[in-house]
């Protein structure tokens, strides 16, 4: 019976170890992002920015990409990720997915004008 005891305190020695660890990443990410509240507050903020904004460098971009006659590889991933902002603005997803998706449409997005203009 006490070897079972023993067992059982060193897997949850284990797992508070592990916690830590988990414990000092989640701090960090929570540090870096807004929190739940804030994102309920500026939704609609944060949308409609995102909306405008991507939309009007999406299209600079493309427009770019067609005035160099660029690979068509350039231009899928150009429309793609300016089309995948706006699908999770009007598909209503949540703020967390509208930021991320912006995020990776205005890196892509500015390295194809970034690309174009050189």
């Amino acid at each position: 019976m006490e070897t079972i005891h023993i067992a059982a305190k060193y897997h949850q020695v284990g797992i508070a170890k592990k916690e830590n660890k988990e414990s000092v990443l989640s701090k960090w990410i929570a540090q870096i992002s807004p929190s739940d509240e804030d994102l309920r507050i500026n939704h609609f903020g944060i949308v409609s920015f995102a909306l405008i904004f991507q939309a009007c460098v999406g299209s600079i971009a493309c427009a770019l990409l067609l005035a160099n006659g660029l690979n068509n590889v350039w231009f899928i991933a150009c429309v793609g990720t300016t089309m995948a902002i706006l699908v999770t603005i009007l598909g209503q997803s949540p703020t967390r997915w509208v930021l991320r998706a912006f995020y990776v449409a205005s890196i892509v997005n500015f390295i194809i004008i970034i690309y174009c203009l050189l």
